[in-house]
């Protein structure tokens, strides 16, 4: 009888010890986990991870790995243990981007190149001193072969912080350029970018949606030049020449 009584413990013990949570409810317990504390997070997808225990969870503020046990969660760079130690998260966080990019692509500002050899995206602020130095250079760089798409990055944010209902003058200031009508976009973009005043223009737009991309690469000024595959080029400004030193290194 005591043998049978340990026995079933044993069991019990190794049950409870496998007992692994799905997809839906490791995201449900790290939503709840973070609701109590500053850091809110939003699970955008739960996947399998590289790590054959740890699920692959995708928030709002980047990936985490957590193991099927739910016991515990971890967050940093996952790399492979081979030569070159390929970073798997940075992988997989561009492919993310990669995908937002494409589905924003129809709202940036774009000067394309009449020779097309480069597509970059450059984050953009109406306030930014080496935002409009790079646009005074756009026809060198449209020249080189490059094709320029802005995306809409209000420095100070979306909204006024002390009245989210309020929004700021940056986003109003971007706004006066991506709510201007589709064949004058880019001729109000250059006044802007010239230091002209504009006539205010209000829409519907994708100007918050692109400000969070922005925020989710972990951009934190302007100009950035960013690949279209999501990768981080330039986290500023640099010229013509050298931006076509970059992108052919990156083909070649």
């Amino acid at each position: 009888m005591f043998k049978k009584a340990m026995l079933t413990v044993s069991l019990l013990i190794a049950t409870n010890a496998i007992a692994q949570l799905n997809k839906t409810e490791i995201s449900a317990k790290l939503q709840s986990i973070s609701a109590g504390s500053n850091s809110l997070m939003v699970v955008e997808d739960v996947e399998q991870s590289p790590l054959p225990d740890f699920f692959q969870v995708i928030t709002d503020k980047g990936i985490l790995y957590a193991h099927k046990n739910g016991t515990h969660v971890f967050s940093g760079s996952l790399h492979d243990f081979k030569p070159g130690l390929n970073n798997l998260t940075t992988k997989r966080l561009n492919l993310i981007y990669e995908e937002t990019i494409a589905e924003l692509k129809h709202d940036f500002i774009t000067y394309r190149a009449p020779n097309e050899k480069h597509e970059v995206l450059v984050f953009y602020d109406t306030t930014c001193g080496y935002c409009h130095r790079l646009h005074s250079q756009i026809a060198q760089y449209n020249a080189l072969g490059i094709t320029i798409h802005y995306a809409a990055y209000p420095r100070n944010g979306v909204v006024d912080p002390s009245n989210p209902s309020i929004p700021t003058d940056s986003y109003n200031q971007l706004q006066n350029i991506w709510c201007a009508s589709t064949e004058k976009k880019n001729f109000v973009f250059d006044m802007v970018s010239r230091g002209s005043q504009v006539p205010a223009h209000r829409c519907d737009n994708t100007i918050a949606q692109q400000y969070e991309l922005g925020k989710k690469m972990g951009i934190r000024g302007t100009p950035t030049i960013i690949a279209m595959n999501g990768e981080q080029l330039v986290p500023g400004y640099t010229s013509p020449k050298e931006l076509i030193k970059i992108l052919e290194g990156k083909s070649s």
